[in-house]
């Protein structure tokens, strides 16, 4: 097991919640 990839896997979580929490901001506007 690559501990980088372990390292980066919690990085792309927090990607996708940010994204999500954005559009869900966008939609509350609207």
């Amino acid at each position: 097991m690559h501990p980088s990839k372990w390292n980066l896997y919690p990085l792309n979580l927090n990607l996708i919640n940010y994204r999500n929490y954005n559009k869900n901001l966008t939609n509350n506007d609207l």
